[in-house]
Parts: structure tokens; sequence; C-alpha cells
């Protein structure tokens, strides 16, 4: 009987908290005490959301990001002609000279390579690390514990031949090539390579300085021998694969950390304008291997678990709230409006997090069944998308915290003249707006050039 006297108004107290008003009053004592408690149950949900949300960003991404930038774009090399130089590369001279003596030498850069192969299964937890690995690991390996997903490749996105005239200079120039765009790509034969499509290449549209490329273009795989590589930039060099109506040239390899669990997916971009002269620019993306619910650290899965049990009650409030009052009604005050567009975020990002978590193990069951290139891209996509979302969810939750904070009479004012102006805030908004607007064109045509 006692057991379920107790279940009965412990059920009781949640239907009262489901059809309990969520505004905040500290008029009496009795207001003023349920308040607190809600402003301390809020203050753990910001806590546990604050961890929710960054993880996909933690000091072991930023510093595996940054050993490999230290390699590749802050390494200087030396050119033909015996001059140094970085990643600063404006001139087709300059690429093959980087392609040639700083990124083929880092894909040799394993610590057990060349005198010691064996002492690659040498680790912590003996060669399960390794086991079920499509190919021969030791040539895989780069710096410590990095497997390359297949060799790396070149990919180059060209435009068509005489897409425009030059009249005045026919004679010297028969044909020119315009700048990039998504109708005028090349996708016939280049030197015996066939165009390749996104979808076939699995990549994703190419956010370079100057365009958007939409095509995978024409790829060369390199291999994981060093002297074969080398032979196919230097025959790539000599037959001028990049020529003037290249426009883009992309070097992208993956790899997967196995001591963390994180992947990485590296992409150096060199864009060519139709004017001539090389831009460089690149990207690094860590991906995590586990979501938050199969993480190795139990601490994490207990946070995320005990976040979205908080996000569950309170959507069951929410949506108690709504049925009483109207969607319409509920959406109008601010507090539910930010309580709102928070929970659909953060169901936003545990179905990312599901969709995540059986992409990149399908990516390393392909790993382990064969040795070719293993494309990130729509892993990539996810954590950015994730990032995103988390960032606005963060801020929605931090926004929210403020409703609690009208402990005066001076802040319920401020509030309560917020809320009658703004519709005037909302028009000032718009004249602002314009008025900066203006400016920016304006000095846009001024002083563009």
């Amino acid at each position: 009987m006692a057991n379920s006297a107790a279940d009965f108004a412990a059920e009781n107290r949640f239907q009262q908290w489901l059809k309990r008003s969520k505004d905040i009053n500290y008029s009496t004592i009795r207001t003023a005490r349920r308040t607190t408690v809600d402003l301390l149950i809020y203050v753990i949900f910001l806590g546990l959301a604050s961890k929710v949300t960054q993880t996909f960003n933690n000091k072991n991404m930023f510093f595996y990001n940054d050993s490999f930038q230290r390699q590749l774009i802050k390494r200087e090399f030396t050119l033909e002609d015996g001059s140094k130089c970085k990643f600063e590369i404006y001139s087709i001279k300059n690429f093959w000279g980087y392609a040639l003596h700083t990124f083929l030498p880092f894909l040799v850069q394993g610590d057990f390579r060349p005198n010691d192969p064996s002492a690659i299964y040498e680790f912590p937890n003996g060669t399960t690390l390794y086991d079920d690995f499509s190919g021969d690991i030791v040539s895989r390996n780069i710096l410590h514990g990095n497997v390359l997903l297949g060799p790396p490749r070149l990919r180059q996105i060209s435009v068509t031949k005489g897409v425009c005239k030059t009249s005045v200079f026919t004679n010297h120039m028969p044909t020119c090539y315009r700048p990039y765009t998504w109708f005028n790509e090349n996708r016939g034969q280049h030197q015996g390579s066939a165009w390749v499509s996104m979808w076939e290449a699995g990549v994703t549209p190419i956010n370079g300085v100057l365009e958007v490329y939409l095509g995978a273009g024409f790829v060369k795989s390199l291999t994981h021998n060093h002297t074969e590589n080398v032979k196919l930039i230097e025959s790539l060099r000599d037959s001028k694969w990049i020529s003037r109506n290249t426009r883009i040239v992309v070097i992208e390899f993956n790899l997967y950390h196995i001591m963390t669990n994180l992947l990485e997916s590296v992409k150096l971009r060199f864009e060519q304008s139709s004017f001539g002269g090389i831009i460089p620019s690149y990207s690094f993306t860590v991906i995590q291997r586990h979501s938050f619910f199969t993480s190795p650290e139990r601490s994490l899965q207990v946070i995320a678990s005990l976040y979205y049990v908080m996000v569950v009650l309170f959507t069951a409030r929410d949506a108690a709230i709504i049925t009483q009052i109207g969607f319409c009604k509920y959406i109008r005050r601010f507090r539910n409006c930010t309580d709102f567009f928070c929970y659909v975020l953060s169901y936003l990002m545990l179905i990312i997090h599901i969709v995540h978590y059986f992409h990149i193990e399908g990516l390393l069951k392909r790993m382990k069944r064969s040795d070719k290139y293993i494309s990130l891209d729509w892993a990539c996509v996810l954590v950015i998308a994730y990032n995103n979302i988390a960032g606005a969810a963060i801020f929605l939750i931090w926004a929210r915290l403020l409703t609690f904070l009208i402990i005066n009479r001076t802040m319920a004012v401020f509030v309560e003249v917020m809320r009658r102006s703004i519709h005037e805030m909302i028009g000032f908004s718009v004249m602002l707006v314009t008025f900066i607007m203006a400016y920016a064109e304006c000095g846009l045509a001024l002083f563009g050039d």
C-alpha cells in the first residue's frame, strides 16, 4: 500500500508539473521558491547541453589537425632553382615542386619505415589494432598510427576549349577559356582519363576561393610506393596535365588514427583563374568515429543520456501547454519560442549522431575489405551540419536563461518595455540594415578596385 501511495503521489506531481505554467514570478515566497527550483534545474540542463554540443570539438582534434598542417602547410620546401617556399604556391611550376618535395615525402614519414617494418605491431595492444585491415599496413602508415584510407589521389576540374572568341587576337590566341561554370565544365576525355561525376567519386561540391565546383573531374590515383608516385607526378608534369583550361586541382587523402579513433580528411586545393596564377587553399577536417552513445567515455554517455531525458520531459511539458492554449499563442512568447526550437535542434543533433555512427562504421568496414580510396566528404558534411545546429541550440539555451533573471523591478520594467516595443524594434532593424547595405554597396562601387 505504501508503494502504491508513493507511486500515485509521484504520478500526481508529474501531472501537475506538466500542467504548470512556465511564467517567471518572484512576487511571493511560494512562487519565488518554485522559480528558483526551475532555475536550478535549467542550469543543470545548460551544463549538460554545453557538453553535448561540444561533442565534435576537443583538444585532441585540434592538435591532430595542427600536426598535419605543420607537415603540409607550414613546412618549407626547396624548388629546382634552389629557392625555398611554403604553401604559398602561385604558379604551376611551384605546384609540381610542392607535390614532389613536400607532399610525396610526407607520405613516407611513418615512424616504422623503412628500417623496421615489424615494429609497427609493437603497440601496447599488440596486433589487434591492425586486425583485418586490407593491404600492406606498413606502407599505409603515416607518422604514428595513422592509416591511409586508400591511396591519395589528384583531381582536376577544367573547362571546355573554345567557349569564347577573341576576335582581336585570333591569329595569336585562337581559343580562350572562361571562368568555371557548371555549363562549361569539361566532361570529355583528358589525357586518357574519363570524366567522373560527384556521385561516382563519392565527393561533395568543392567550395574554392573563386568558385564552387560541382563536379569530381578527372582523377589520378597514387599508390603506396614512393618511387611509383614520383614517376607518376613527373609524368603528369612533363605531359602538362595542368593546362590553360584547368580551373582547380585537388590533392586529397583520408586517414584513420587507430589510437584515438579519429579520422582526418585532408584536401589541398589549387585554383587557376582564367587570367592565370595559382590560388592555394586547404581544409583539414577531423571526424570522430563514435557518437556520444557509443563513446568509450562512460561520463559522456551518462551526460548525453541525462540531457535527452530532460529534453523529452521538457517536450512533454510543452506539448501539454500547446494542447491547452494552441500553438499560435504558445509560439508568440519568447521563452516558448526558444524552448521549441531548442528541442527541435536537439532532436536533429540526435539524428545526425545516429546517421554519422552508421556511416562511419560502414566506411571502416570497406577499409577492411579493400585498399581503394575511401571518401569522407559526406561525413564532413555531417560534422559541419552538427556543429552549426549545436551552435544554434546552445545559443538558444543561453538566451532562454535570461528569462529567469527578472529579480527586481528595474529588470521587470525593462523586459516589459522590450516586449511592447518588439514591433517597433523590428521596423527599426529593417531601416538600419537598409542603411548599412546602401553604405556597403556604395563603398564597393566607389572603392571596389
